[in-house]
């Protein structure tokens, strides 16, 4: 099976916000989204793609879930 017979992924799981956008959403700087990579403390999951760092919607909004106080 080729690449171009593969499904698409859905659209939650695409890698397509940057630091910039989910330090919005989260209301933190990029420097504490960079601090929790960097010390593996507890941030969203990320890719990262050459020198590229990017966020999936599906990780985003596990983080919250993980934070969310009840």
């Amino acid at each position: 099976m080729s690449d171009r017979d593969q499904p698409p992924l859905p659209s939650d799981l695409l890698p397509r916000y940057s630091e910039r956008e989910v330090a919005a959403m989260l209301f933190v700087s990029v420097r504490r989204l960079q601090n929790w990579r960097f010390y593996g403390r507890g941030g969203p999951a990320y890719v990262k793609i050459g020198g590229s760092v990017r966020y999936c919607e599906r990780d985003i909004v596990e983080f919250l879930e993980r934070h969310t106080v009840r």
